[in-house]
């Protein structure tokens, strides 16, 4: 996990920002109002 946060430091990548766009993403593939309830 510390070597991951070190090389998103290194490379520039804001990880508050690209965790926010990844859950979005995730989001609008998974909407909970119509995945609610069912496991498969």
């Amino acid at each position: 996990m510390i070597y991951c946060l070190i090389m998103a430091s290194t490379a520039g990548i804001d990880l508050a920002r690209a965790v926010k766009q990844k859950m979005a993403a995730n989001a609008r593939k998974y909407p909970t109002d119509t995945d609610r309830g069912r496991y498969q």
